[in-house]
Order: structure tokens, then C-alpha cells, then sequence
């Protein structure tokens, strides 16, 4: 299991140069991180690869925000031909992995699923993207993926809606996050046996109820981002599973999401995932 970071937190929530913070990482055993397609504005992804080169950390994976669940097809194709040049960036720089994050629009905090119908609606049509990219991705060395995500309005939240998704869009892969299941009253371990026959990676995440955290969920207490392995996530006995079943060579992205993210937090998750290794 190769341990990685989440850009935004070495990125936005350390204090302190780019380098400062980049050695840090690679000191307390970071060997990659994963980036935001919107972080590549200010600097191309050969450029930005290079620059972690220098401190001996790799890029994982490009996480690529498109919008591809809008009522107009223009709009649709415009959102999956975004993550087809981020197929052919990744793949000229030899970066592995493109995960597509479906945006489901939101206006004026009012979401675009509103009804079982909408909800058909996005998960057939972002089932469609995600069939054009993927096919468009053979052969490129970059694999994609998607991720259980954080919202019940969302289409792919639940270990269900997941896998519905897995098994129409052929090649596939998934990344797990450990704590978005618990944003939507749905089970991690559960979660695990019935995908794990898909997993290529993993965002590690655990909560904690905190009162100035922020709620997803209207049924889920407000939470907040913690050292992994202290909040209320199964985390021990999930990777205990992972090593049991040889699920285990995979890229660990910590991700913090975290109030206020300190050096410590950071140093004492990769010594708790340093503990399965």
C-alpha cells in the first residue's frame, strides 16, 4: 500500500513554502500525491510533476470535476470531453489514474434531483459519460475511476448506486472512501465485500461529531475530519479485511477534511496506516 495525500491538504492547510511542506511530507513516508484538475491553472501537470519530482514524491492521480449530468447535451459533452483531455494530459505524463467526479448541479443550494425521476435521469446520463471516457481511456494507461460520494442526492452515494454504476460501465475502477458512507446511513464494511472486487484505490477518511464540523446529511450529526483511526469509522477493521483478502496494493490517499489541519495529524495517519504495512 502506497501512502498518499490529498493536494489540498499539503497544498492549502500546511503554513509555510510549497517546499517546506513537500519535504515534510516525503519525511514522515508520503510517496504521492493526488491533485485537483483545477489546480493545474497556474502550472501544466509535466511542470507540477516535476516540481514534486524534486522532493521524491510522484502524482497518484488526478481527481477531474465535470459536469455531466445537465439536461442539455451540449453541456453534457462538453463536461466529458473535460475529462478526455485530462486523459490524454495524464497519459503524456505518465500519470495512472483519473478520478471523474460527477458534478450534479446545484443552484442557489437547491439540487438538481429533486425527485426519483431526477435521480434516474443523473445516474443514467453520468453512466453514459462515464461509458464514453472510459472507452475513450483504453489503451492510454490511465484508468478511471469513481467514488462513493458524500450527498443521498447523488446517484452513486450508496454501496447500491455504486455498484449499478460499476456494473454498466465496463472497465471501470472504484475508489473507496471510508468516510462518505457514513454521510448517507450507509455501512463501510458492507460497502467493502460487495465492491471490493473493484477497488483500485483508496481515500482514507474518519469523523468525528464536532460542533463546529458541518452536516451533509439532515439524519447524520455535524462532523468533522480527525486523525485516522480516532473517529467513528471502522477503520481497524477494515484494513485488517483488506490485508486478509490481499487487498492491500493500492495508493492510501489520506484525506483530512479537517477544520484545521496540522503537521501532527498528518504524521500520526500515515504511522496509523504504517501499522498495517
Amino acid at each position: 500500500m502506497k501512502i498518499c495525500l490529498y493536494a489540498p491538504v499539503l497544498m492549502k492547510n500546511f503554513y509555510g513554502e510549497p517546499d517546506f511542506t513537500f519535504k515534510h511530507a516525503k519525511s514522515i513516508g508520503v510517496e504521492a500525491i493526488e491533485i485537483f484538475s483545477t489546480e493545474l491553472k497556474d502550472k501544466t501537470l509535466k511542470e507540477y510533476k516535476s516540481f514534486a519530482a524534486g522532493y521524491g514524491i510522484d502524482i497518484s492521480g488526478i481527481v477531474c470535476d465535470a459536469s455531466m449530468s445537465e439536461k442539455e447535451a451540449d453541456k453534457r459533452l462538453a463536461g466529458i470531453d473535460k475529462v478526455k483531455r485530462c486523459v490524454d494530459d495524464a497519459s503524456a505524463n505518465n500519470v495512472k489514474r483519473i478520478m471523474v467526479d460527477p458534478k450534479v448541479k446545484n443552484v442557489g443550494g437547491i439540487s438538481q434531483v429533486r425527485s426519483m425521476e431526477d435521480k434516474i435521469f443523473v445516474r443514467d446520463t453520468i453512466c453514459e459519460g462515464l461509458n464514453k471516457i472510459v472507452e475513450y481511456a483504453k489503451g492510454s494507461g490511465v484508468t478511471i475511476t469513481l467514488e462513493n460520494f458524500s450527498q443521498h442526492t447523488h446517484p452513486f452515494s450508496t454501496k447500491e448506486e455504486v455498484l449499478y454504476q460499476l456494473k454498466n460501465v465496463p472497465g471501470l475502477k472504484y475508489t473507496l472512501d471510508t468516510g462518505n458512507f457514513y454521510c448517507v446511513k450507509d455501512d463501510v464494511l458492507e460497502a467493502y465485500e460487495l465492491l471490493k472486487g473493484y477497488i483500485d484505490n483508496m481515500h482514507l477518511k474518519d469523523w468525528v461529531e464536532y460542533e463546529f464540523g458541518y452536516s451533509i446529511h439532515p439524519n447524520i450529526p455535524v462532523l468533522d475530519g480527525c486523525t485516522m483511526g480516532e473517529g467513528v469509522v471502522p477503520l481497524h477493521e477494515l484494513l485488517e479485511r483488506m490485508k486478509a483478502d490481499n487487498v492491500f496494493d493500492i495508493d492510501c490517499i489520506l484525506e483530512l477534511n479537517t477544520i484545521e489541519i496540522t503537521k501532527n495529524d498528518v504524521e500520526q495517519s500515515t504511522n496509523f496506516i504504517k501499522k498495517y504495512l
